[in-house]
This record gives C-alpha cells, structure tokens and sequence, in this order.
C-alpha cells in the first residue's frame, strides 16, 4: 500500500520524490497479470516476505515520466527491508508499524507511521500515530536515510499524516487523517495542524472542528472515507483539494476550498468512477501531481495490490 510521496530538496540542491510504504510484499508474479482482471491474489503470487513499511524514491514526476517512474528502494544486503525499525522487544507478527506521509523540515525528513496491533481473527486494531525522523543525505541515496522512531510521540485513537502539507507562509504542518466511526472502521476525515517547530510535540498538535476552528478535538467530516486521503495545495488554481475514493459508491471525490477552516462548507464531487469489479473494494484515492490542466491520481487495486495510475481533467 502506497501514501502521498513527499518532496525531498538534498544538501546537493537537487530534489526527488520520497515514497513510504505500509505493507509491502516482496515476492514474484507467477504469471503476467493486468488490471482488467479480477483474481486471487494467492494464486497469482510467490510471496517471500511483508515488511510492514519500506520507503523508495524517484524522480519528480511530470507529464511526460509519469507512467514510467523509477522506483530504488531502501534496501540491506540487496533486499528491500524497512526503514521504521522494530524495537527488540517488539515483535512483527503482534505490532504493524504502517508507514504514512512526510515532510521535510529544514534538514529533516519527518514521516509519520500508524503502529497497528495484529488480532487473533487476523483484523487489525489501531492504537494511534507515531514518528520517525532522519537527516536529509547530502545527495540522492535512498540507503543513506537512517530513520529513528521518536521517543514519547504517540496520538492515540486517530491515524494521521495520510497527507502532510508545509505551509511556509504560515510555518505550519497542516495533515489530513482519519479517526473512527465505531472505534475500528476509520471512515472519517479529520484535518490537523501543527507547527513546524513543534511537529516532534505530540501534545502541540491542534484538530479543525466542525465549525472551521481548531481545538484539541477532531473533527469528524464525510463518513465515508476508503483508505488514505490526499491534502494539496494547488498553485495553479489557487485552491486547496482533498481526494478520497469513496467507501459507498467506490468512486473518487473530491472536495476543494480557499482556506483550510472553510473544510465544513465544502461539498464532495464526484471526480471518476473506476470499473465495478464483483467483490473488490478500490480504497486509498489520493493525488500525486497537477498540471494547470490536470490532476493525476493514483488508487489501490486489491485485486492484484497494486497502485492504479488515472488522469484527470479539470
């Protein structure tokens, strides 16, 4: 499963796209597969192995390259490993450590993760949002990154950092997140700001209500969110967008507005409908890049767990 990839601006001055991963399975294809079909992903695989987060970088995507972006990933003796470590008390059969977006604060890359207990009837149990940090490389390496969790960072009962906005002219770190409807089925958007500063204080971090101010208590928007949801700022249109694949009607919407507080006038439009395929739920719809014309998105397939690249018009 992928989340929004982050700009990274090295000591060098050139700048890549940083890519985290939650589950990631490494493994062969057992036979060549497409996304018009529907199949057991079982059947379909040779899986050696899921760590339970990995990071990659790649170019930074334009019209041109983006169907075609090469993705090196964090690896130790030439195999793909994770970047948030397990402490050695911890054990990955017990604890998922999911990796969710970042951002970069001046020499710091800062990555937020979900730590996810496993349970008996193999359903998952949110305990709440972590950190990790580590210097940016002078240039592009992605074995170069040494990620640290950070100690006493912990927001219980919301997963945060789907997405993660730098404002400079604010000196804020606004992130979208998802907190519960039930206290399992995370379907709700909430939004979150924090200082730059303060992004290592998890006690600073402050949530928008329903009535467009912040406080210490998240607000709880739409219902209806399928997996991670992206936060952009579009300097084109001069607007803020969030994009989410609907829980309901399995397409993906989109909800655009000129400041963040103004989140609870805004109203969902259906952007694209991907193909209804029996018994798969698409999840996870979140932008990647724009153009003046264009928004790109991707969304998973757990068909074939895969990221699904579309455009779309504006």
């Amino acid at each position: 499963d992928g989340v929004n990839p982050f700009r990274v601006k090295f000591e060098n001055g050139e700048e890549k796209l940083l890519w985290t991963f939650g589950d990631t399975i490494l493994g062969e294809w057992k036979k060549p597969i497409t996304a018009a079909e529907t199949l057991k992903f079982s059947d379909i695989t040779d899986m050696k192995a899921m760590p339970s987060n990995s990071l990659a970088l790649s170019d930074i995507p334009t019209k041109r390259n983006i169907e075609k972006l090469k993705f090196v990933f964090y690896s130790e003796n030439g195999e793909t490993t994770q970047f948030i470590k397990y402490k050695k008390n911890e054990s990955p059969f017990l604890l998922r450590l999911w990796a969710n977006g970042g951002v970069q604060i001046a020499k710091t890359a800062y990555v937020y993760y979900m730590r996810i207990k496993t349970c008996k009837n193999s359903d998952f149990d949110v305990s709440g949002t972590e950190l990790a940090k580590s210097p940016v490389p002078e240039k592009p390496d992605i074995n170069a990154f040494t990620f640290k969790r950070v100690e006493n960072f912990h927001i219980p009962g919301i997963i945060l950092g789907d997405s993660v906005l730098r404002s400079f002219s604010k000196n804020y770190v606004f992130l979208s997140g998802r907190t519960a409807k039930d206290g399992k089925k995370y379907v709700y958007l909430s939004l979150a700001k924090v200082k730059a500063r303060n992004i290592e204080q998890s006690d600073k971090y402050l949530y928008l209500s329903q009535d467009g101010k912040w406080s210490g208590k998240p607000g709880k928007f739409i219902g209806d969110i399928s997996g991670e949801a992206s936060l952009v700022y579009d300097e084109y249109d001069k607007i803020f967008r969030i994009i989410y694949m609907s829980l309901s009607e399995q397409s993906v919407k989109c909800l655009t507005f000129s400041n963040i507080e103004n989140l609870p006038e805004s109203k969902p439009k259906t952007l694209f409908k991907p193909e209804k395929k029996k018994g798969i739920l698409y999840y996870s719809a979140k932008e990647i890049h724009h153009t003046p014309e264009s928004i790109y998105i991707i969304y998973m397939n757990p068909s074939i767990y895969q990221p699904m690249l579309a455009k779309i018009e504006k």
